[in-house]
């Protein structure tokens, strides 16, 4: 991987400003796009389990799409509280 910043003891120095913030924006897209992925499987569990089809392959799936987005955004040092479908981020 190239880096675009520098690990430092007071945080981080970039060579190219701006490619860095270039590359930090498409990680925040992807980043978004994985928590609206989340979010999305859970409405679609919580709708399911309401009509009582938590055992079928539909539940399933949005199961294990809620366990991948979780394991993407735990890799990134992001943990997520879900609440009444909705989720807070916390940055590790």
């Amino acid at each position: 991987m190239i880096r675009y910043t520098k690990p430092t003891a007071q945080g981080y120095l970039a060579e190219d400003p701006e490619a860095a913030i270039a590359r930090l924006g498409v990680l925040e897209d992807r980043l978004e796009a994985v928590e609206v992925q989340l979010h999305q499987a859970l409405e679609q569990m919580a709708a399911l389990s309401q009509a009582g089809k938590t055992k079928t392959a539909t539940y399933r799936q949005f199961f294990a799409q809620k366990l991948s987005c979780l394991d993407c955004l735990g890799r990134m040092g992001i943990s997520v509280s879900q609440g009444e479908n909705c989720f807070s981020r916390e940055t590790k």
